[in-house]
């Protein structure tokens, strides 16, 4: 259970960093905060060598999903900036998380 708890408290500073920073600072630079650094800190909790191994590989995948589709997302807001940008964010999310998870599942699950 402290296992859980600890990975909550690492994950939930990290998220509240990011909105110290955007609050004190240019909001640009709140993603060095909040952004990789809860995936990379993630693999710390794993118990096995193996474990951390498909761990990065989900990782890899998942990332640069996350990475196209935060530059769709940016180019969106350009060029339609009557879309909210909260809009952009819940549909740029759902997409990542099924795009991320089929990805996973196709390129990391079933070759093992």
């Amino acid at each position: 259970m402290i296992d859980y708890l600890s990975s909550f408290f690492y994950s939930g500073s990290l998220v509240a960093g990011s909105k110290y920073v955007s609050r004190w600072s240019d909001a640009a630079f709140a993603p060095i905060v909040g952004g990789l650094p809860i995936g990379i800190i993630g693999s710390f909790f794993l118990d096995t060598e193996q474990a951390k191994r498909r761990y990065y590989a989900g990782f890899l995948y998942s990332s640069m999903i996350l990475a196209t589709c935060v530059f769709v997302m940016y180019m969106i807001s350009l060029l339609f900036p009557g879309i909210s940008m909260d809009t952009i964010s819940v549909i740029g999310l759902a997409f990542w998380g099924v795009i991320s998870w089929l990805t996973i599942f196709f390129m990391v699950v079933r070759k093992s």
